[in-house]
């Protein structure tokens, strides 16, 4: 993988089944780590990570805690499974792939293979970081030529999670695909003008998917009003373009590639 190649949060959670708001990723065949991903943020007062050098050559990132309610001091259990992969990589038993962002809510730049340079404490005495040093032994060439591939892999275990989500109402994204129908006799996309009906036959009619134009996840917590004024009707590969990263595309942005 080249240097600079940008990669969504998405794509490494698929590879390493995790998921994709975590930070750091090992990556198995086998039951076995093969390497590590590091998917780093960095600047901003939530996101402390930096570099320690100009050359971007060693990495200042911090290793997840958990804040305890009686003290209110973080605590650091070197023994969580994430925060190992990257201490036992320290053997070179493995490599570590770093990418990096400025801010959330955009894809991640890959900076290439990093090595475990140690744990130290920050000048708060409390927090603790790793240090990453770049692999200078390691040319663009050889990365490019890495392929990290699965042969077989193990999926099905049923798992309980548990998470907060927003309402919503499918009768407005009814209401929204009725006046279309009966203004313009078909169901489109309103980027690409995918006609679902057309192509699949029986099985595509009245199917389309229906777009907030106003995120939902920017209502109020209590929630807030949404009209049919506030719905798109698009394909659903027009869907996922649209929310594959931030900041969103509008419908009109995302038409104007499709034209280009």
């Amino acid at each position: 993988m080249p240097i600079g190649t940008m990669i969504t949060a998405d794509t490494v959670a698929h590879l390493s089944g995790q998921n994709r708001v975590k930070a750091i990723h090992p990556l198995k065949v086998n039951d076995r780590i093969k390497a590590v991903v590091i998917l780093c943020t960095i600047g901003g007062e939530n996101y402390p990570n930096e570099w320690l050098d100009d050359k971007m050559n060693l990495l200042k990132y911090y290793l997840e805690g958990r804040t305890d309610k009686v003290t209110g001091l973080k605590k650091y259990n070197e023994n969580i499974v994430t925060i190992k992969a990257i201490i036992e990589s320290g053997i070179g038993a493995y490599p570590i792939y770093v990418f990096t962002r400025n801010k959330k809510g955009i894809p991640f730049k890959f900076e290439g293979e990093f090595l475990y340079n140690g744990i130290s404490t920050d000048e708060n005495g409390i927090d603790k970081y790793f240090e990453l040093r770049r692999d200078v032994s390691v040319t663009t060439s050889e990365i490019e030529k890495e392929e990290y591939y699965f042969e077989t892999t193990k999926e099905g275990r049923r798992v309980l999670r548990q998470h907060f989500a927003r309402e919503r109402d499918s009768r407005i994204i009814q209401a929204a695909k009725d006046r279309y129908m009966n203004k313009n006799g078909t169901l489109k996309c309103e980027a690409c003008d995918f006609d679902f009906y057309k192509t699949y036959g029986e099985r595509g009619q009245g199917y389309i998917e229906g777009h907030h134009n106003i995120p939902v996840s920017e209502l109020e917590e209590d929630g807030g009003e949404t009209s049919i004024d506030d719905i798109a009707l698009v394909c659903s590969n027009c869907h996922k373009m649209i929310h594959r990263y931030r900041p969103w595309l509008s419908v009109g942005d995302l038409k104007a590639i499709i034209k280009r």
